[in-house]
């Protein structure tokens, strides 16, 4: 059997690269994961989980259910830093919406969640940027939100226009996910909008 040569994370690419193929698909009790910092620090300058259904049903979540659940929409996670062999802990980066969902249901603290696990604890800016992907994909991708205000507001808190640019798809995290949408007509085309809706507030 031959070993895997790690891969080298110098990029967000890279970083892909590495989801796809060091993760593992592990059991993980819900009382052993967290969200990550990232994630949190992202949903406390734009809380995107009030777009989102997020109460639990009348009746409790079957085993079953739960396990459709995250598979569908699976979470990935990191070792927390504090974790040890003896209190395992995890940091959920991906799937933070399913997660969101798993907290507000009527589940047990020790069910069993099914996740995707890397072994390592990624940079935080690799971290962030795969964040920023998961939750703009529901603007430009799923659009379960078409409120174009909505839409600009979630952006410009997460995304920040640099100095001397004219909007904030000038950004290097913006550019990263999505270089050819690179300007606010751009973008605005994608979104089947006027790109008179993107005007920052300092415009």
């Amino acid at each position: 059997m031959t070993t895997q040569k790690k891969i080298r994370i110098k990029t967000y690419a890279d970083f892909i690269s590495y989801l796809t193929t060091d993760v593992t698909l592990v059991s993980v009790e819900l009382q052993n994961l967290q969200l990550a910092a990232v994630a949190n620090t992202l949903i406390q300058a734009a809380n995107l989980v009030s777009l989102y259904k997020t109460r639990s049903n009348p009746s409790e979540l079957s085993e079953s259910a739960t396990s459709v659940l995250t598979l569908q929409s699976p979470l990935l996670c990191h070792p927390a830093k504090s974790s040890t062999s003896d209190q395992p802990k995890f940091e959920v980066f991906g799937g933070v919406m399913t997660f969101q969902r798993l907290l507000t249901s009527s589940l047990p603290q020790a069910q069993k969640i099914p996740v995707l696990l890397i072994p390592d604890i990624p940079a935080e800016k690799f971290l962030r940027l795969y964040c920023l992907h998961d939750f703009t994909r529901i603007f430009l991708h799923d659009a379960h939100n078409t409120e174009l205000k909505t839409v600009q507001g979630y952006l410009e808190a997460w995304f920040k226009k640099p100095q001397g640019a004219l909007s904030i798809f000038q950004s290097d995290d913006w550019l990263t996910l999505y270089p050819q949408l690179n300007s606010k007509a751009k973008v605005a085309k994608w979104l089947n909008a006027t790109n008179k809706v993107f005007t920052h507030s300092d415009d």
